[in-house]
């Protein structure tokens, strides 16, 4: 009896050690070995996003009228705010290429030609994207229509082709007077066309209904060869810009003076001296302008005399105009004499 419970014994030992071997050993609790599971998980870091793919842009700056911009410099940048820009010169071709990740960009124009305009401009960067045409607004004056020259001095001289017509455009042309000779040119203007008198001459009295507001005229060239035409754009003799010319003095001068206007009057100084300004019209109101070194003398009072020294060369401008008079007259006049005493 006692041998039996000695193999018994030996047996369940035998059994429970191959248990032991099966499991490796472990003991660990199941919940345990769970939960480590879990953490393991938790920890695994997560893929990294693939970088967005680079593309080769192809950008052409150009006019309205498709002409190129050479050395134009623009600035590429994300929209984002974030990530790749640049900033490039376009070549003779005005043509620029850049290398871009995929993605929504502005373009800003830099660097332009003398009266060319561009404005920030949208770009989607994308695979497959087809060469890009900036345009930009070319505001060149060319004697278009839409680009007439602009006249800003008394006169302007330019080469029209044959049969073509190129516009122009003036501010201040109130009261002003153009003037061309040329026997084979014509002059629309206000719905008008002007053709040369029997010299070859054309004189068209301009008006505006302020004095800001730009007039629009056309020359056309009728003629068979291209030709340099002159326009002359004068105001009414003894304007600030188109003063009265005084050849000699001690003769009477009568200004017609408009109402709340001014009569120019311009006189040269042979040599050095004293130049007088008389007048015995109560209303006058007269000042000299010493073009040559500024001095400036204080206006009349009415009825009286003024002077200024001068010296050889010296051109003086003679201003004249009224206090009170006719209110409901257009014009006033003051008649004057000019002496110069060496």
């Amino acid at each position: 009896m006692k041998l039996f419970r000695i193999l018994l014994i030996s047996v369940l030992a035998v059994s429970l050690l191959a248990m032991t071997a099966c499991t490796g050993g472990d003991t660990t609790d199941p919940s345990t070995e769970e939960t480590t599971a879990v953490s393991t998980e938790a920890t695994t870091e997560a893929p990294t996003a693939a970088p967005a793919e680079k593309i080769n842009v192809k950008l052409t700056v150009k006019d309205q009228d498709g002409n190129l911009m050479p050395e134009a410099v623009l600035t590429i940048l994300p929209v984002s705010g974030e990530g790749e820009s640049a900033t490039l010169t376009a070549d003779s071709e005005g043509t620029v290429t850049v290398t871009l990740p995929e993605g929504d960009y502005t373009v800003r124009f830099d660097v332009l030609p003398e009266y060319v305009l561009g404005i920030d401009t949208a770009l989607t960067v994308q695979t497959g994207m087809d060469p890009v045409v900036l345009e930009v607004r070319n505001n060149k004056p060319d004697g278009s229509v839409d680009r007439p020259f602009v006249v800003s001095e008394d006169s302007v001289t330019t080469m029209i082709p044959s049969g073509e017509t190129y516009h122009f455009t003036l501010f201040g042309a109130n009261n002003r007077t153009l003037f061309l000779t040329d026997p084979d040119t014509e002059v629309f203007y206000n719905n008008s066309t002007y053709k040369p008198d029997e010299e070859g001459k054309i004189a068209v009295r301009m008006s505006t209904e302020s004095p800001r507001d730009p007039s629009f005229f056309a020359v056309t060239n009728t003629g068979s060869e291209d030709r340099e035409i002159t326009i002359a754009i004068l105001s009414d003799p003894g304007a600030m810009d188109n003063p009265i010319v005084i050849e000699s003095l001690d003769t009477p001068i009568t200004a017609h003076v408009p109402q709340d206007g001014m009569i120019y009057y311009r006189w040269t100084a042979d040599s050095a001296g004293t130049l007088t300004v008389s007048s015995a019209d109560t209303i006058n109101n007269i000042s000299l302008n010493n073009l040559s070194t500024s001095q400036v003398t204080d206006f009349s009072g009415g009825a009286e005399s003024i002077s200024m020294t001068v010296s050889a060369g010296d051109t003086i401008t003679i201003v004249v105009s009224v206090i009170g008079g006719d209110k409901q007259a257009e014009t006033n006049s003051v008649t004057f004499t000019l002496t110069f005493a060496e």
